[in-house]
């Protein structure tokens, strides 16, 4: 292979149009893409090289997650509520494999189901967990 001048590897000459190279407008209109978000992944290229890109929120926890322990609180209550009011089908119902499903009575609400909740998680720990 020969050595390449200095003059053979210059541009002759750069077409710009509105300060952009078309050739640039026409990649980023092929790829749907703004220059803003083709300057980011430059700039990510250049700093972490191939590598997959984090998005978004991925240190904090949305706003209404609730803690762990108030989860299992609540897992608590629904097996036992189920539990303890409950009726087992009679019988082998078509469609179930399962034959230990209970049915909960229909006049239960959500709201009723959440004052219950309410009134047992005003109580300690200890006395809600020996109740259960």
């Amino acid at each position: 292979m020969r050595r390449l001048d200095r003059k053979e590897t210059e541009v002759l000459a750069a077409i710009f149009c509105s300060s952009q190279s078309p050739f640039a407008v026409m990649f980023l209109f092929m790829y749907g893409i703004s220059d803003s978000r083709l300057r980011r992944l430059r700039e990510h290229n250049k700093n972490s090289g191939l590598s997959s890109r984090t998005y978004g929120n991925t240190r904090r926890l949305p706003k209404n997650t609730l803690p762990f322990a108030v989860v299992e609180d609540v897992k608590l209550f629904l097996a036992n509520y189920a539990e303890e009011h409950a009726i087992s089908l009679p019988g082998r119902i078509p469609g179930y494999k399962d034959e230990d499903i209970k049915l909960l009575f229909s006049h239960e609400t959500k709201r009723s189901m959440c004052g219950a909740l309410m009134k047992l998680h005003a109580k300690p720990r200890e006395s809600r967990l020996l109740a259960s």
